[in-house]
């Protein structure tokens, strides 16, 4: 279940509420509105804080089970929720065959191979950053993800100028 990380703690609270998540991962900076988020539920979930010295310790005493859990088409794999924009925002419950529909929809627009890359700049609570990321991972390619895109004034590129895709890199001729 990712959430927006502008969210207010109320707005937190909310989400947390419907979508009744057992943990929740969050940054440093961010801990303490998440933590006054769920802090009025009923059942909060744990609030782990990536870089700290106990949830650093939960890693390194975890043995992590490594094994694939077989999964159906229509079995749920995430709950996003809407922007709000036109009220309150939804759970939007999505299968592996919904996210697996839109990796193969993106891929045929912009034909991936492994030689590409990916830079991540749309939150992983927005459906396409989620797809851009399972489709670098679907198709072999590295993929960073970014916080947060905020463009230099010289980095901008107008409607005409901007590509579909990223170019790729081909030897030159001599």
């Amino acid at each position: 279940m990712p959430v927006l990380f502008v969210l207010t703690p109320a707005e937190i609270g909310r989400l947390c509420a419907h979508g009744r998540p057992v943990a929740v991962l969050t940054a440093p900076e961010l801990a303490g509105g998440v933590t006054a988020g769920v802090a009025d539920l009923p059942d909060p979930p744990v609030v782990l804080v990536a870089g700290e010295d106990a949830f650093e310790a939960q890693l390194a005493a975890a043995d992590p089970d490594t094994s694939i859990e077989d999964r159906a088409a229509d079995d749920v794999a995430v709950l996003a929720y809407t922007s709000g924009t036109t009220g309150t925002p939804k759970g939007v419950v999505l299968t592996h065959a919904n996210l697996l529909a839109e990796v193969d929809m993106t891929a045929a627009i912009f034909s991936y191979t492994p030689e590409d890359r990916s830079l991540g700049v749309l939150p992983m609570a927005h459906v396409f950053g989620l797809v851009g990321s399972l489709a670098a991972q679907r198709f072999g390619f590295p993929g960073v993800l970014h916080r947060w895109f905020s463009p230099t004034p010289g980095s901008r590129r107008s409607r005409s100028t901007a590509s579909p895709r990223p170019a790729r890199s081909r030897p030159c001729s001599p």
